[in-house]
């Protein structure tokens, strides 16, 4: 996937007109998760990412913050200045499909590993859900 999809599978899913919204949103997701993860696993993900999200990756990746699902979705809501906690979950569930389209199903395992157990389920759902629209993507194609 390169960097341009990226954005713009993202802002499908947020359905989001203003693409400097969409990239502000979601490189605060991607810097916040790239600072949850240990080290290592913060630079086995970036091997996968385009050049441009490497750059956005690698902002905090040594920071290593301990944040449970309730403090990461709240510090997006709060840097993000988004409405509720609700569209702030809705963010980072869009951020975590789209990311984990381009990487590799072994490293969205090894990132789901390295979650708090309150997290798992944000990054599962935007795993399912991306694996559903796929699904119904190709049954729209008529052959």
């Amino acid at each position: 996937m390169t960097e341009l999809e990226f954005w713009k599978r993202l802002q499908d899913f947020l359905a989001i007109e203003d693409m400097n919204r969409v990239k502000a949103l979601g490189a605060k997701v991607l810097e916040m998760l790239s600072a949850r993860l240990a080290f290592q696993e913060a630079e086995d993900l970036k091997a996968q990412l385009p050049a441009g999200l490497k750059t956005i990756w690698e902002r905090h990746e040594r920071e290593m913050h301990k944040w449970n699902r309730e403090q990461f979705v709240a510090k997006i809501r709060e840097e993000c200045l988004l409405e509720n906690t609700a569209e702030a979950e809705r963010v980072v569930r869009g951020v975590f499909g789209v990311l984990q389209e381009g990487i590799s199903p072994g490293e969205a395992e090894d990132v789901e590993a390295q979650l708090p157990k309150d997290m798992k389920p944000l990054w599962e759902s935007a795993g399912v859900a991306r694996e559903k629209q796929a699904g119904e993507e190709a049954r729209r194609i008529i052959y």
